[in-house]
C-alpha cells in the first residue's frame, strides 16, 4: 500500500513537472517571437524614419518657426530621433542666441 501511494505521488509530480517543463519551453518561444519582433520594428522604425527625412525637417522647421514667432525672445526646437521603443519627440523652448550688429 505503501509503495502504491508513493508510486502516485511520483506520477503526480512527474506530470507536474512536465507541464512546467512545457510551460518554460513556450515561454522561451514566445519570448524568442517578442525580440524577434521587436528588432523588425525597430528597423521598421528606422526605415520609415529616413524614408520621411523631408517630412521630419519640415516639421522642425514649422516648430521652430512657430516658436520664434510666439516668443520674441526665444527660439525653439524640435527633436525627432528613432529609439527602440518608438519614435521620440522632445519640444524644448530656450533663450534666443544673440547676434552681433553688422558693422556695416
Amino acid at each position: 500500500m505503501r509503495l502504491n501511494v508513493r508510486l502516485n505521488a511520483d506520477s503526480s509530480r512527474l506530470e507536474s513537472l512536465r507541464e512546467k517543463l512545457k510551460n518554460a519551453n513556450l515561454l522561451e518561444d514566445r519570448q524568442a517571437d517578442i525580440k524577434r519582433e521587436n528588432a523588425e520594428l525597430e528597423l521598421r522604425l528606422g526605415r520609415d524614419h529616413v524614408a520621411n527625412d523631408g517630412n521630419i525637417r519640415a516639421a522642425i522647421a514649422l516648430v521652430d518657426r512657430t516658436i520664434s514667432e510666439l516668443y520674441d525672445d526665444r527660439q525653439g526646437n524640435l527633436l525627432i530621433e528613432p529609439r527602440e521603443d518608438g519614435p521620440h519627440f522632445n519640444v524644448s523652448i530656450g533663450a534666443a542666441v544673440t547676434r552681433a550688429a553688422s558693422t556695416r
